[in-house]
């Protein structure tokens, strides 16, 4: 039996299916949208912001649309801000929606996040831009 999302891809239940596996999925929560913090908002509108982490394409998308909401593009908001992503179904969720990925977590993990985004910093330092 697999907890999931119900917004979930099917990679893994598929994959464990074609090794044998007799799978079960769960739908064990739903994704819903929230008003972001307008103080945080007003920071990441007016280019306060390092960089753009993500941890999901559904994070993606939740983005896009509250920005939509406001008449924003994504594309265009995120213009010059490093996109980071915590693997690679992120990253393709980032490019389907026209950002530039600038760095990808070796792992999809915490850690491998802050990780690149330290290896961002460092980067950007080392090119006069910090």
């Amino acid at each position: 039996m697999i907890p999931r999302s119900t917004a979930a891809l099917d990679e893994l239940p598929q994959a464990l299916t074609r090794c044998g596996a007799l799978v079960e999925t769960v739908s064990a929560y739903t994704l819903q949208p929230v008003e972001p913090d307008p103080a945080i908002l007003e920071d990441f509108l007016s280019g306060e912001v390092d960089a753009a982490t993500f941890l999901s394409p559904s994070a993606l998308s939740g983005l896009a649309e509250c920005l939509a909401g406001r008449g924003l593009n994504l594309t265009e908001t995120l213009k010059g801000c490093p996109v980071v992503c915590i693997g690679e179904t992120t990253a393709v969720g980032a490019q389907k929606l026209g950002l530039e990925v600038a760095r990808i977590a070796g792992e999809a993990t915490l850690e491998r996040m802050i990780e690149a985004l330290v290896a961002l910093r460092q980067t950007a330092e080392g090119d006069g831009y910090a």
